[in-house]
């Protein structure tokens, strides 16, 4: 006798993920200098160049806290001011085999972001 087939799951909610968490691992560099300007990202869950090749062409933001507040620039509401910064980037491409992805930001990113 043939095991009839599973029944279909009929809407079926699932947590869809609009953003994938990451590290900045570093700068791009050879063994005597840095290229600041190439940022080095570890993304969660990501271990293999296949995997980071997803990633290619997805925008990339880091988010910071500044010392004082400021307007926002999009807001729609005048007057709104906010301690909270962003800096908006792009992943280029995979880098080496463990999973790394090389992003290029608007403005280069700080080295006390290494590790966050």
């Amino acid at each position: 006798r043939v095991p009839d087939a599973l029944p279909q799951r009929k809407n079926v909610k699932r947590n869809i993920r609009l953003f994938q968490p990451a590290v900045m691992a570093g700068y791009r560099r050879n063994r005597r200098g840095t290229h600041n300007h190439t940022s080095l990202l570890a993304i969660k869950d990501v271990h293999d160049p296949k995997s980071a090749q997803f990633y290619h062409g997805k925008r990339v933001c880091y988010v910071f806290k500044g010392l004082k507040s400021k307007a926002q620039v999009h807001s729609t509401k005048q007057g709104r001011h906010s301690r909270i910064r962003t800096v908006w980037g792009r992943v280029t491409r995979p880098h080496g085999n463990s999973g790394l992805v090389r992003a290029k930001f608007q403005t280069n990113l700080p080295t006390h972001a290494i590790g966050r």
